[in-house]
């Protein structure tokens, strides 16, 4: 007989489903209460800062200090920590460490940009967080291991600094956590935790910062207070109690199952472990298995309970539904102790950590294997990851347009304001259209040397000269300055057109009589704005915008268009002699 009662389910049961759905439900059960008692300590350390502190952590941890400074441990402490501890711990929180560090580092992005045809350029830039705040567990069960999961991507991410809180009650501290945090490169250590620890990174106090983001796993107090500062400041996941799902077949182990399920049972009551199996043996030998094995555990009334409450053992109708109820469940960890692990894997998708094999124990992945152990929980795997690098950074779009680019999207930017009335928008993007500056491209050159050296100039000339006009002091009435640029891109587009009529007499080009009148329309636009402006005629708007689109107008369709068909001609020519 059974020494304590947990769930035996079945699929073929008519009501499993809503069997399935009261086994899953553990928010329904505890949040009235505790997002009651949450929202009065968030309250409080909101308005009372360090004070509120002090008093919750004389409450629940049963710690006396003068204030807040006194919870926090200097970096000596944890050097001595680590120091002091046994060769073989100190050994395999180096190992662990390394190993964390070196998935991480896999995940470090960088920033990126390409560029576009026509001078657009786009991309994304990558940037750490200033400061980020480190829940790490104590309590029942004091983690090591979530202090290195969680400050190590932090570190590869390059975050600034980060503040590590985490509760000692009675004043009791593990000396494996604080060696973690100075292996792992914490910055500063408060021993406080909590929805109270959590409001003091999220709102700040007289004593702590405010930090950008909290990341971390704790209790169900831990989990309401982080999904109610969101907002405030970003936060990982809202993680719940630690879950286990292990879909087995005739070829696994029960005591390595019944273990595994043990292992989850004892972070806390409401932790959950559940098996899938369509092999009926099994179950009954994993029951035996954890008849067997329970009395042995020093954690032996955590783990009953949690059983009880919160575990099943499931007989499926084979493996495939297993899979199926896997994502159904989307648990955060996920054990496939099948003879074939890999033959499974395409049907999972949603699961925070997938164990392949029977080897591979869910332990390793907490402590040593080197993906993160911060995983999504209450079935938040199906929309979200475990913790990595990327929670540490931001990423900021980068984009660039030059006139050319602005002209040819500006349009299709207008347009789809135009539709949605914001005209504010249609027009900012309308106004930059008009800008007239060229940008010289190879494909205007016509195979002369000497020609193509001056279109580059006189191109930089009309920019310099639309450049002026986009300034307030051309909108100043007559103006020496503007009188000065214009006589000078006369007299060198004079002197252009004067050459390169030559040229086109030279090698009998039958287009020179157009290319004669297109000179002779610029020349005379250029003198016409000229004569009005030193008679005096004050510019307006209009005006310095007509000028601006018609001299950027002119070169560019000149150059690109009519110039190209002289070098057209030159090009056969050359290659008739």
């Amino acid at each position: 007989m059974s020494c304590f009662s947990m769930r035996r389910l079945t699929t073929q049961d008519a009501d499993f489903p809503r069997q399935l759905t009261a086994l899953l439900a553990f928010e329904s059960a505890t949040d009235d209460a505790i997002e009651r008692q949450v929202e009065e300590i968030l309250r409080r350390v909101r308005t009372e800062g360090d004070a509120a502190v002090l008093e919750y952590t004389r409450r629940f941890d049963h710690l006396e200090v003068s204030g807040v400074a006194a919870l926090e441990l200097p970096g000596q402490e944890l050097a001595a920590a680590f120091a002091a501890l046994p060769p073989a711990q100190r050994t395999a929180l180096e190992q662990a460490a390394s190993r964390i560090r070196l998935f991480h580092e896999r995940q470090k992005a960088g920033s990126w940009e390409y560029e576009e045809a026509g001078g657009v350029r786009l991309g994304q830039k990558i940037t750490p967080l200033d400061r980020v705040g480190l829940y790490v567990p104590g309590g029942k069960a004091s983690y090591p291991s979530s202090v290195l999961m969680n400050a190590l991507p932090a570190k590869v991410a390059g975050v600034r600094e980060l503040i590590m809180v985490t509760p000692i009650p009675h004043g009791q501290k593990n000396p494996l956590v604080l060696a973690a945090a100075y292996l792992a490169g914490v910055d500063r250590l408060l021993t406080i935790g909590g929805a109270q620890a959590i409001a003091a990174l999220a709102y700040g106090t007289q004593t702590i910062p405010q930090v950008d983001k909290i990341v971390g796993p704790g209790n169900a107090y831990v989990a309401a207070a982080k999904r109610r500062v969101f907002g405030t400041v970003g936060i990982d996941m809202v993680a719940g109690p630690s879950e286990i799902l292990i879909i087995a077949d005739a070829s696994a182990h029960p005591d390595w199952i019944a273990m595994d399920m043990f292992a989850q049972a004892e972070h806390d009551e409401l932790a959950q472990s559940i098996l899938l199996t369509p092999e009926v043996a099994l179950i009954e030998k994993v029951a035996a298995s954890m008849e067997r094995l329970l009395p042995d555990m020093p954690r032996r009334a955590v783990i009953e309970a949690s059983l009880a409450q919160r575990g099943a053992l499931v007989q499926t109708r084979d493996l495939a539904e297993a899979c199926m109820l896997a994502n159904r469940i989307a648990p955060e960890h996920l054990e496939l102790a099948v003879a074939d692990p890999r033959s499974l894997l395409d049907r999972i998708h949603h699961a925070g950590a997938i164990f392949l094999g029977h080897y591979t124990s869910e332990s390793l992945g907490d402590y040593c294997a080197g993906p993160n152990h911060v995983l999504p929980t209450s079935g938040s795997a199906r929309f979200s990851s475990p913790l990595g690098v990327y929670d540490f950074q931001k990423r900021s779009s980068l984009i660039e347009f030059s006139a050319k680019g602005a002209r040819v999207l500006g349009q299709v930017a207008a347009t789809l304001a135009h539709g949605e009335g914001l005209t504010a928008h249609a027009r900012a993007a309308e106004l930059r259209m008009q800008d007239t500056r060229v940008v010289w491209d190879e494909s205007y050159g016509v195979g002369v040397a000497n020609l193509d050296i001056q279109h580059r100039t006189l191109i930089d000339m009309v920019n310099y000269l639309s450049d002026f006009l986009a300034s307030d002091a051309a909108l100043d009435g007559v103006d020496a300055t503007f009188d000065e640029i214009m006589t000078i891109l006369s007299d060198y587009t004079r002197q252009h057109f004067t050459e390169e009529e030559a040229y086109m007499r030279a090698t009998g080009y039958d287009g020179l009589a157009a290319h004669l009148l297109e000179h002779a329309a610029f020349i005379g636009r250029i003198d016409e704005f000229r004569q009005s402006v030193r008679e005096g005629q004050r510019l307006t708007l209009t005006e310095v915008r007509a000028l601006q689109e018609y001299l950027g107008h002119w070169v560019l369709n000149h150059i690109a268009k009519s110039d190209q068909r002289y070098r057209d001609h030159v090009r056969q020519s050359a290659a008739g002699a």
